[in-house]
């Protein structure tokens, strides 16, 4: 024993070491989805949309149907509307880009200055996200649940 007190001492102090380091309440919870969202009422899930129809609903807030069925009023979500584009890049090569607009809800719905801006750029070819979307159980009203994101393409 007399030969080995450093590697004894290294292995002790690097076996501390790595025992801190794993620590299970550092890892990221993953979310649990408790159900689906839709856009107005229901009548429009994940999928294609005509670019008409969408801004007519657009004004509508979010609906999330549970595992049972049930349809809940979203409380909040994010926004992100994804517009495509040509433009030319510094050498006038033509490049289909993507623009990003975001925003967040105001009590389940779209800002009404966001809406009025969003009427001017809406066309087909166009991706709209919504996520980080939370729904509130009809029952309590406080009680709140993570919905899944909902993805519409525009479409003619």
């Amino acid at each position: 024993m007399k030969k080995y007190p450093g590697i004894l001492l290294l292995t002790i102090t690097l076996f501390a070491a790595f025992s801190f380091q794993t620590n299970p309440a550092a890892k990221k919870k993953k979310i649990d989805f408790k159900g689906s969202t839709f856009l107005a009422g229901g009548l429009a899930g994940n999928g294609k949309i005509s670019a008409k129809e969408f801004e007519s609903l657009m004004k509508q807030p979010l609906v999330s149907k549970d595992s049972q069925g049930v349809l809940h009023a979203v409380a909040s979500y994010s926004f992100t509307y994804a517009e495509r584009g040509a433009y030319e890049d510094s050498t006038g090569t033509l490049r289909i880009m993507t623009d990003y607009y975001t925003a967040e809800s105001e009590n389940g719905k779209l800002p009404e200055y966001y809406v009025n801006s969003l009427k001017e750029r809406i066309k087909y070819g166009d991706t709209v996200y919504y996520f980080d979307v939370m729904a509130s159980v009809a029952d309590t009203g406080a009680a709140r649940y993570h919905s899944l994101p909902l993805k519409l393409i525009l479409t003619k």
